[in-house]
Formats: structure tokens, C-alpha cells, sequence
């Protein structure tokens, strides 16, 4: 019974605290100041969905770009293996190179390293392409910002225009007031 008392007696003297906290969460929202066109604009082209998405997939594309650049460095890789049973040569096993550990049988590791000398064109033309669909993907996204903002300013003219003529339905007609 102690226990209720107390919580009642907490709720009572928080109740008005909280409502003062309203009240001035009010005060704040009638003062808020209208926002331009701009203001709008920029905040439509901050958090809209599809901005962000054009935004990663320019960040892919340019990922790729540095990906296929990657083809003209030197590759280096290393293997291991372990074995257990027949000693033999552990290159029928599917170890590059050449097994560098005489000394044990049952273990064997290698490292290689390569790199392209001629191929062709082929990796210029890969990065080309690459460089192309980023460019692609940038010019996409420059699209998607401009069709917010056509859109978004379309709205609030359109919206403008008719305000100004009074087109705009009567709010008390429909509530019956």
C-alpha cells in the first residue's frame, strides 16, 4: 500500500512539470518561421530516399573504377597445405608454385606473385568501361536532383498559383460550419 502511495505521489508531481514542458514546446511551434522555396528545395534534396541511393551508387561505381585499375598491379597470393597419410608430391594436391619446406612432410606452403605484362588492350579498355558507367551512374544521380527539385517547385507554384486566384477549397465548407 506504501509502495502505491509513493508512485501516486511521483506521478502528481510530475504531472505538472510535464505540462509546463508542453507550454513551451507550444510557444516554440507558433514561432516557427515559414520556410523559402530554397530552404525547402535543399531539405527535400538532404533527406529524400532516392538521393541517397543515387549517392551509393556513385560510390559503387567508383569503387569499380578502383577495382579494375587494380588489374594493372602486381597480384600477390600465398597457399598452404596440410597433409595427413601418403607422403608424395603436394603439387597434385592443387599447390601453385613450388612447395617451399623440404623438411616436413606433412606441410608444404608457397607464395606467387604476378603480374601482366601485355594483355591486349584488355584492361585499359576494362577501366574505360568502368570509368564510363561511373560517369553514367553520376549523371544519373545529377538527374534525380534536378527531378526533385522540378518536382517540389512545380508543387509549391502550382500550389502558389492557386492560392493567389483562391482556388483553393474552403476548409469551413466542408465541416459544415
Amino acid at each position: 500500500m506504501m509502495r502505491h502511495a509513493a508512485v501516486l505521489l511521483l506521478l502528481v508531481l510530475a504531472l505538472p512539470h510535464r505540462g509546463l514542458a508542453q507550454t513551451g514546446a507550444s510557444s516554440q511551434l507558433s514561432a516557427v518561421q515559414p520556410l523559402s522555396l530554397d530552404d525547402a528545395i535543399r531539405i527535400a534534396l538532404e533527406r529524400h530516399p532516392a538521393v541517397k541511393e543515387a549517392e551509393a551508387a556513385v560510390l559503387a561505381a567508383e569503387a569499380r573504377v578502383k577495382e579494375a585499375r587494380a588489374s594493372y598491379y602486381p597480384q600477390l597470393s600465398f597457399s598452404g597445405i596440410g597433409k595427413v597419410g601418403l607422403s608424395g608430391a603436394t603439387g597434385a594436391l592443387g599447390l601453385p608454385g613450388f612447395p617451399a619446406s623440404p623438411f616436413f612432410r606433412n606441410t608444404a606452403y608457397s607464395g606467387n606473385l604476378y603480374q601482366t605484362i601485355f594483355d591486349f588492350g584488355r584492361i585499359r579498355h576494362f577501366v574505360a568501361l568502368e570509368r564510363a558507367l561511373a560517369e553514367s551512374t553520376r549523371l544519373q544521380e545529377v538527374e534525380e536532383e534536378q527531378r526533385i527539385v522540378w518536382g517540389r517547385g512545380t508543387a509549391i507554384s502550382l500550389f502558389l498559383r492557386r492560392y493567389s486566384s483562391n482556388e483553393l477549397p474552403n476548409r469551413s465548407s466542408k465541416t459544415g460550419v
